[in-house]
């Protein structure tokens, strides 16, 4: 378990180093698997009419409520690899 958790740190890491911004509905992805697999089922309210962005990533964690730490874990390095070899080479973000 010590080595899943170093492996998800590790990509976490090299998420917040890519070069390129993925897509947002990838983002939500990463977003929601992180926030679920470090934090667990969503614990806070949710964000009020005018916070569209707050409202999209509490969704997203949301979606993920009830999915056990490890398997949680298990998605996101799954999912991550894929994200970060994709938006890795690319060569600047676009905002």
């Amino acid at each position: 378990m010590a080595d899943l958790q170093a492996k998800f740190d590790t990509a976490a890491a090299e998420v917040k180093q890519l070069k390129a911004r993925p897509a947002d509905e990838d983002m939500l992805q990463i977003y929601a698997l992180f926030k679920q697999a470090s934090v667990g089922d969503v614990n806070t309210s949710r964000p009020g009419i005018f916070d569209f962005t707050g409202k999209a990533k509490w969704d997203a964690w949301e979606k993920q409520k009830g999915t056990l730490p490890f398997l949680r874990s298990l998605l996101q390095l799954n999912c991550l690899p894929d994200l970060v070899a994709l938006h890795s080479s690319a060569q600047s973000a676009t905002v």
